[in-house]
C-alpha cells in the first residue's frame, strides 16, 4: 500500500501572522460586538495609586535612562501576567497592521502550527506540516521553539516572533532555536530556510471501498467549502460511514466550525458561549444532517474548535473518540484594539467560553476518548508518513463503525477521482 496523500497536514497555519487563530476560537461575531470599538485606557488614576508612586521614585533616583517604550510594552505585558490570562497577549501598532494585513499570494513559513503560552516561556508547535522546511530540520510536533535569531520569545513577543519568521521571501534562513519536546535539558538550534507553504486544511481518502477519512488540520474560513465537498464526493464513491481526524489540530475559527457541526448534526443547539456581559447564548443546527456512522481521531494536541468538533458529535451519539485525552482548552480570544492617541495596537485576550451542546466545558481538562489507544514513539515520529493500514488509531476507529471484514481493496486508497474532484 502506497503513502497516502491525506496524511499530509498541508493546511498548518505556517507561523504567518494568520496564526492568531491557532488553539483557539476565534469569535466570528466579534466584528459585530468589537469592530466598532476603539479601547481607551480610563483616566482612573486611584486604582493604580500604588504603581504612579513607584514610577515617580524610579524616577528620581534610577541611575540609567529609560526607554519609555519599552516600559511602557512591559507594563502592558505585566498586566496581561497579572490577569492570569495564559492565552493573553499585546500587540504594538506595526504588529497588528501585520495582522490586519489580508494574505496576498502565496504564503512563506516554516510549516508549522502553533501556539503560545506563557507558562511555557515559548512557542509550543503542535503540527509540522510534511515536506515542509521544519520536518526537514527535524523539528516535530511537542517541541517548543524558546528563541529565534537569537532572540528569546520571552523578549521579542509572541506575534513579533510570528511576524519575524512570516515576512520576507523564499530561500531567507532563520536560525530557530528549540526545546526537544519540550525538555529544558535538551535543546538544538536549527537553521531554517523559509518556502512558500500549501495552505489547504482538508485532505480525504476513500478507504476500503465504503469508509471516507477525512483529516482537517484547522478550521479556518475556506474549510467548511472544502469539508462538504470532501463529503460528497467520498458519497459518492461509495462511502458510507467516516473517520474525521482532528489530531494536531489546535482550532480555527468560530464560524468555521459552526457550519461543519450544522451540516453534520440534526436540529438542536451545536455551540452554547458564555460572555461575561451578555451571559449564554445558543448556536443552533437545522434539521439537515448525515445519518451515517462516524468516529473522531483525538490527541493531545487536538484543540480548541477541534475539541468543540469531537465533543459536539458525541453529545449527539454521532461518534465515538478514538485516541487519547485531548489539550484542554474552551476559552476564546478577541482581538481588541487600542485607540491610536494610546499608541494604537491591540490587546488578545480571553472574552468567553465555548461549550458543547449538552456536555460540560473541558478547559484544562481536555476530552477524554471513548477507546484509548496511543500510537508508539516510533510512530508518532513518522505520523504523517504512516498510512491508514499501518495507523493503529485509525483501524480502531474502523472497528466501532463498520464490519472490517466487509471492506474491499479493489482500487488503490489513494483515489485519484476523489482527490480531482475537491481540486486539491
Amino acid at each position: 500500500m502506497g503513502k497516502i496523500a491525506t496524511r499530509i497536514a498541508s493546511a498548518v497555519l505556517l507561523i504567518a501572522l494568520t496564526a492568531f487563530v491557532t488553539y483557539q476560537i476565534t469569535y466570528g461575531a466579534v466584528e459585530k460586538k468589537y469592530s466598532e470599538t476603539v479601547y481607551t485606557i480610563a483616566e482612573e488614576e486611584s486604582s493604580y495609586a500604588k504603581l504612579n508612586a513607584i514610577d515617580e521614585i524610579v524616577r528620581k533616583t534610577y541611575v540609567h535612562d529609560i526607554n519609555e517604550e519599552e516600559l511602557e510594552e512591559g507594563m502592558i505585558l505585566g498586566y496581561l501576567y497579572g490577569i492570569g490570562d495564559k492565552y493573553a497577549s499585546y500587540l504594538d501598532s506595526e504588529e497588528y497592521k501585520l495582522y490586519t494585513n489580508e494574505t496576498n499570494g502565496e504564503q512563506v513559513g516554516l510549516g508549522v502550527t502553533v501556539i503560545y503560552d506563557s507558562t511555557l516561556g515559548g512557542i509550543y508547535i503542535t503540527s509540522v506540516n510534511e515536506n515542509s522546511p521544519a520536518m526537514e530540520a527535524g523539528i516535530r510536533a511537542g517541541d517548543i521553539i524558546y528563541a529565534v535569531d537569537g532572540e528569546t520569545i520571552e523578549d521579542r513577543g509572541y506575534y513579533s516572533t510570528l511576524s519575524y519568521i512570516a515576512t520576507g521571501k523564499p530561500g531567507e534562513k532563520v536560525t530557530v532555536s528549540i526545546r526537544k519536546g519540550g525538555d529544558p535539558l535538551v535543546t538544538e538550534d536549527h537553521t531554517i530556510t523559509k518556502a512558500v507553504i500549501d495552505s489547504r486544511t482538508v485532505e480525504y481518502e476513500l478507504y476500503g471501498g465504503s469508509v471516507g477519512y477525512i483529516s482537517i488540520s484547522s478550521f479556518d474560513m475556506p474549510t467548511p467549502e472544502d469539508f462538504i465537498a470532501a463529503m460528497e464526493d467520498l458519497t459518492a464513491h461509495g462511502a458510507t460511514s467516516y473517520v474525521f481526524d482532528v489530531r494536531n489540530n489546535s482550532g480555527g475559527a468560530l464560524d468555521s466550525i459552526r457550519r461543519i457541526l450544522d451540516y453534520l448534526l440534526p436540529e438542536g443547539p451545536i455551540i452554547r458561549i458564555y460572555e461575561k456581559d451578555s451571559g449564554e447564548s445558543v448556536i443552533n443546527s437545522d434539521a439537515s444532517c448525515i445519518d451515517a456512522p462516524m468516529a473522531v481521531l483525538i490527541n493531545e494536541n487536538t484543540a480548541s474548535a477541534a475539541e468543540l468538533f469531537a465533543s459536539a458529535l458525541r453529545d449527539y451519539d454521532k461518534a465515538k473518540l478514538i485516541g487519547i485525552t485531548t489539550y484542554g482548552k474552551g476559552t476564546m480570544q478577541t482581538m481588541l484594539p487600542l485607540s491610536p492617541n494610546i499608541g494604537g495596537g491591540a490587546l488578545s485576550i480571553s472574552t468567553g467560553m465555548y461549550n458543547p451542546p449538552k456536555s460540560d466545558n473541558y478547559e484544562g481538562i481536555g476530552l477524554s476518548p471513548d477507546i484509548d489507544i496511543d500510537l508508539t514513539e516510533e510512530q508518532k515520529e513518522i505520523f504523517y508518513k504512516l498510512t491508514l493500514a499501518e495507523d493503529i488509531q485509525f483501524q480502531e476507529a474502523l472497528k466501532t463503525i463498520v464490519n472490517v471484514d466487509t471492506l474491499v481493496f479493489d482500487e488503490p486508497e489513494s483515489s485519484d477521482s476523489a482527490n480531482a474532484a475537491e481540486g486539491q
